[in-house]
């Protein structure tokens, strides 16, 4: 179990290699092979970690829907696996897609959301990451 653990992180590995690289269908295969192998284990907390890396290997090949699903699901699982820090990181993948679709209010929700968490469990560096995207979602930020 713990050798098919660790084949599954070597092959999430090698995807995010091969998404630098611009390589998306190799990635692609990969994280779906990788997400197979975490669904075989049970183990949801990871499929949730494998599917935000699946959403932003949409985002990044401008298939948006595609990384709202991903994103969506992902979002759930952290939900169902009590994962305070997936979840945020969920939201703010999904306010970071809803600014980029335009929807500013619904992005300011999200971010805000997964900001006031992120503040809460201590993390400083994303908590100003997400402090800079709210100041460009709120509704009189210039487009």
């Amino acid at each position: 179990m713990d050798d098919e653990r660790e084949r599954a992180v070597t092959l999430g590995d090698i995807a995010r290699l091969q998404a630098q690289a611009h390589e998306e269908e190799d990635a692609l295969a990969l994280y779906h092979e990788e997400l197979t192998i975490f669904q075989q284990l049970g183990d949801v907390c990871a499929q949730a970690v494998t599917l935000l890396d699946l959403g932003d290997l949409h985002l990044l090949t401008g298939r948006d829907f595609d990384a709202e699903r991903m994103y969506q699901d992902s979002l759930a699982m952290f939900r169902q696996s009590c994962c305070e820090e997936g979840i945020y990181a969920a939201q703010a993948r999904l306010g970071r897609l809803a600014m980029r679709q335009g929807q500013r209010a619904k992005a300011a929700q999200l971010l805000q959301e997964a900001r006031q968490g992120l503040e809460r469990l201590g993390f400083a560096p994303w908590v100003a990451s997400l402090g800079q995207l709210m100041g460009q979602a709120s509704p009189q930020a210039p487009s």
